[in-house]
């Protein structure tokens, strides 16, 4: 398969028309998967022994080129319809903003502004007053970027659903990959024979990571049977408790209790050795079992081996995810659990 068609941003074409806006792309041919790209001596690398052994990672390429570019032309697109309202309304394009969104943009309230340093601070704002009251400039700007994008966005909403505004971009295809699974290690849950596999690759002490867990618990909740999840480890160089809290999780496996040990991980991701011992307390585990695990490093190895694999297929950050071997982020999981059970019934 083709993974690479290269796209231009020259090719970007505005076409305006009595029927509305569209957006035409040119892309260039596909490269010949048999042209050399690398010579060294007589041996030669071709374009598809490049795109063979590294998919994943061209594949990234390309997808942030065409993500970069539908932002871009979605930019453009902006731009023509608000000239377009702006002038109907016989006013000049800064004008027609300030009525239209600047002048609605308003202040936030103060309540607003509490809850923004809450998140962005954490305990820390919330236990030092002088550190929460110095966020607070910060914090009402961002608030007000927030809600001036949002009425940028809803506005342009509006005008595009009575001028059409058509993205003729050509997505990439994700590859698809095998993505080994080791019976004896790997913690999975859901029938083996389930139409839907999802491998996730997570740090414990990644906030993503955390953040992603409500998605997967709504997608399992969802599709039930359907699916089968397996987990790998891959902690972050900047993360030091994830290696270690990737141990503990393996360790509480070998007492099949990985699920929920994960989750009061991911909980407050509280990662102390003592927190550790804790939830093993709390789960009921054989603590004395749990401590040698834990004090022997014994799962070390199999989470490098994760971490191998993970850089192998182009894990690059957390959490990746891979539904039936395609690549995505989970913001993504839903839609494509979908569309992989659609196009399997359709077949």
């Amino acid at each position: 398969m083709n993974l690479l068609r290269p796209l231009s941003l020259a090719s970007i074409a505005v076409i305006v028309s009595a029927s509305g806006i569209a957006f035409a792309d040119t892309p260039t041919p596909a490269p010949d998967s048999t042209a050399p790209v690398v010579r060294v001596g007589s041996a030669t690398i071709t374009e598809g022994q490049l795109e063979q052994k590294f998919a994943p990672q061209l594949y990234d390429a390309e997808k942030n080129l065409y993500m970069t570019k539908e932002s871009l032309a979605t930019q453009m697109a902006r731009d023509m319809l608000f000239d377009q309202a702006a002038k109907a309304a016989g006013m000049s394009r800064e004008a027609w903003e300030k009525k239209e969104i600047g002048d609605k943009v308003g202040s936030p309230t103060e309540q607003e502004i509490d809850d923004i340093i809450q998140r962005m601070g954490g305990a820390q704002a919330k236990s030092n007053p002088a550190q929460a009251a110095a966020m607070r400039p910060q914090a009402a700007a961002y608030l007000q970027q927030q809600k001036r994008a949002q009425l940028e966005s809803d506005l342009y909403k509006d005008l595009s659903a009575k001028t059409t505004v058509q993205m003729l971009l050509v997505k990439p295809v994700a590859p698809r990959v095998d993505v080994p699974f080791n019976a004896k290690l790997n913690p999975s849950k859901g029938p083996k024979n389930a139409p839907v596999t999802i491998v996730e690759f997570t740090d414990f002490e990644c906030p993503w990571c955390k953040r992603s867990q409500p998605t997967l618990q709504q997608v399992e909740a969802t599709y039930g049977d359907k699916l089968r999840l397996i987990a790998h480890n891959f902690p972050l160089p900047m993360h030091p408790r994830a290696e270690p809290a990737a141990e503990a999780a393996m360790c509480a496996k070998e007492q099949n209790k990985y699920w929920e040990y994960r989750d009061k991980l991911f909980d407050k991701q509280e990662l102390s050795d003592a927190d550790f011992k804790r939830y093993a307390q709390e789960l009921k585990l054989n603590e004395k079992k749990f401590d040698k695990c834990l004090a022997e490093h014994k799962y070390a190895n199999a989470v490098k081996e994760d971490q191998a694999l993970g850089e192998k297929l182009g894990v690059n950050g957390t959490p990746t995810f891979f539904v039936n071997g395609v690549k995505i982020g989970y913001t993504e999981i839903d839609g494509t659990v979908k569309d992989e059970l659609n196009n399997q019934h359709k077949g």
